[in-house]
């Protein structure tokens, strides 16, 4: 199993990563030895991985959570510990500082009662909603 950037950037492996995203950045700056796939959605990328015509696929982790959970039968694997931390972000309209600030707090208090964490844990571990899905 690969555990790291440095044991993925050879020249016979290929990454596919979404075109134009900071998957993209990252696998030409950290893995350039490496061959870049770019791919129009994620779908396209798994199936990629899954077909043997990319070794890997560089995503953001609840892309590749999520795609373990759909094809458990595929051997797709994630590694421990993500490459990157990238901040995630919710984009407010301007000069309503009372909703950035309502929005703040609720957040906040989510976080203190720990329903962010069960959340993440339904969504990422348990994976039982899958089916629901097309």
């Amino acid at each position: 199993a690969l555990n790291d950037a440095e044991e993925i950037n050879a020249e016979s492996i290929k990454i596919a990563a979404l075109k134009g995203s900071t998957s993209e950045k990252f696998v030409k700056k950290v893995m350039e030895k490496t061959t870049f796939v770019g791919i129009e959605d994620y779908d396209a990328g798994v199936q990629m991985v899954i077909d043997g015509k990319a070794d890997a696929l560089v995503a953001d982790f609840p892309i590749c959570a999520l795609s373990q959970m759909r094809y458990p039968d595929a051997g797709l694997a994630t590694l421990s510990e993500p490459m990157t931390i990238e901040p995630i972000g919710i984009a407010l309209a301007p000069g309503d500082s009372l909703f950035v600030n309502m929005v703040t707090n609720y957040l906040s208090a989510l976080e203190g009662i720990g329903l962010l964490d069960a959340l993440e844990k339904k969504w990422f571990e348990d994976g039982g909603w899958l089916i629901q899905l097309p």
